[in-house]
């Protein structure tokens, strides 16, 4: 990941610069690679991301289990209560690994609670505030959440298995043109300074 602001890019050498260009180029090719391929290919894509969403969610699970035994002198709720959401974690993990279909369903429902969260703090916010500019725009934009999220809600689980695929394959590349950016930035910068 990039970490980086004004204040760090004023005072970037050539070397760090090099480094960051590398690094924003090879995110912006793995990413559009990646989103390509999803696009492309959404039903092995699907099952790539399930197995991934499985795979991560029993590593969660294990590394809470860890930090349970690491801190176990914090009190025994706390620990208690790690141990349950480990458990947990390894669980889901498990059964995603087990039913591939089950991770892309999980994928779906966070998706889809996002796109009902987004609408409705556009639109709760446009409303809060009537000077904001841009008001009417935010509105638009929190009511095609809705209509997104209602559509994901409504369908079928064959519609939903392609939506995923597709959205997380239009996330990676639209990713990947900001780091293609980016890195066509940080040459335009080292240019100046030759």
């Amino acid at each position: 990941m990039l970490l980086i602001d004004r204040k760090i890019l004023s005072s970037l050498n050539q070397r760090v610069l090099v480094k960051y260009k590398r690094s924003a180029f090879s995110f912006a090719l793995i990413l559009s690679l990646c989103g390509v391929l999803c696009l492309i290919f959404p039903v092995y894509a699907g099952v790539v991301l399930s197995y991934l969403t499985g795979f991560l969610l029993t590593l969660c699970g294990f590394y809470s289990l860890n930090c349970a035994f690491t801190f176990r002198k914090n009190g025994k709720i706390a620990i208690f209560s790690l141990i349950i959401f480990s458990i947990i974690y390894i669980i889901m993990g498990v059964s995603v690994l087990l039913s591939p279909m089950l991770g892309i369903n999980i994928l779906s429902m966070i998706i889809c609670f996002l796109f009902l969260l987004a609408g409705f703090s556009r639109i709760s916010a446009a409303f809060r505030n009537p000077s904001m500019v841009g008001r009417y725009w935010c509105m638009f934009i929190g009511i095609l959440d809705l209509i997104i999220a209602f559509i994901w809600i409504g369908a079928n689980e064959d519609t939903t298995y392609y939506l995923v695929s597709i959205f997380i394959g239009l996330e990676m590349t639209s990713s990947a043109y900001i780091y293609f950016t980016l890195s066509n930035y940080f040459e335009g910068i080292m240019k100046k300074n030759i």
